[in-house]
């Protein structure tokens, strides 16, 4: 009786230790620490000796953009983009829409992320309220000044996403929804979806 008592006990402890132990790790992944570690592999990339040369930058922004894709909420920031034009989207439609949202956000900024020279980024902590949270981190630029940006994540199914980021103050996602609406509004959604297409496969360098 004793050893079943003593097996019985034993499990339970078991039971606990992975309990405590998962719950630990769910904790851990905060929204601060999964833009760090998101930065982190990015500036990995940048930084990688085999693939700076010219003929490796295909295979070096897929890289960066699989990180995109695993961190970023393309479907919600689409949403919000689109703003009461997502909801006259049939489903078809709005399946077409977010990878195309997404190449434009990755084509836009992923000249300007190659340019990154070892400026410092600070993490000036996060604030959290239920499933939102905001990342604030500060990268110094070579002038001495400091640039803010700032991540906006959701939570969804117990993982966080990005759906914004500001930077300097300027939200990405509320300058996209003002072009947006004036290409629909003066054109036609058909339209929106004709410029995106064009705008596919051309990285902005600046």
């Amino acid at each position: 009786m004793s050893h079943l008592i003593q097996t019985v006990a034993l499990t339970i402890i078991f039971t606990i230790t992975i309990t405590i132990t998962t719950t630990v790790a769910a904790f851990a992944d905060t929204p601060q620490t999964i833009i760090k570690s998101a930065i982190d592999r990015v500036l990995l990339s940048l930084n990688d000796e085999s693939l700076k040369s010219p003929g490796k930058a295909k295979e070096r922004r897929a890289k960066i953009r699989a990180i995109f894709d695993e961190r970023f909420d393309v479907e919600e920031m689409s949403k919000r983009a689109l703003s009461v034009n997502w909801e006259k989207r049939t489903d078809a439609e709005k399946k077409e829409f977010v990878p195309l949202f997404g190449n434009l956000i990755v084509n836009t900024y992923i000249g300007r992320i190659e340019k990154y020279s070892g400026e410092a980024i600070n993490y000036a902590g996060e604030q959290v309220d239920g499933n939102y949270a905001e990342v604030k981190t500060e990268v110094n630029a070579k002038d001495g000044g400091k640039i803010p940006i700032n991540y906006y994540m959701l939570n969804k199914n117990n993982e966080w996403k990005v759906y914004d980021v500001s930077i300097e103050g300027v939200r990405l996602v509320n300058n996209y929804r003002s072009q947006f609406a004036s290409i629909i509004n003066t054109k036609s959604y058909e339209e929106l979806v004709k410029l995106l297409k064009e705008k596919k496969s051309a990285p902005d360098e600046r």
